[in-house]
């Protein structure tokens, strides 16, 4: 999951943030396209491991505003909260129109 602060952040300044200080190189580059090293599900359980990463959906409209070609879902926490969540992730992705590649 990410660390409170991280969600703290993203709450009050918005899901755009993280990106704030590359936003403009980002929107200028040829390609731009990011590897989601988490989940983004509001749903599931934490399986047994000592490292599991998960944000909620809502953050994933940072990625539309900062306009990404494409982005990657190929990482080892693919699977952290179980065989149901990355379709959350993906359906999420879906609905703001951004491409992407998974490969679990």
């Amino acid at each position: 999951m990410m660390g409170i602060h991280t969600v703290r952040t993203i709450n009050e300044r918005g899901p755009s943030y993280p990106f704030a200080v590359a936003v403009s190189n980002l929107q200028q580059a040829e390609i731009a396209f990011i590897n989601l090293e988490a989940l983004c599900t509001n749903t599931g359980t934490k399986l047994d491991r000592r490292f599991a990463f998960n944000a909620p959906t809502e953050f994933i409209s940072g990625l539309a505003q900062v306009a990404f070609e494409a982005t990657t879902l190929a990482n080892y926490h693919f699977w952290d909260y179980g065989l149901d969540e990355p379709s959350n992730t993906i359906s999420t992705l879906d609905s703001i129109d951004t491409p992407f590649a998974a490969l679990a």
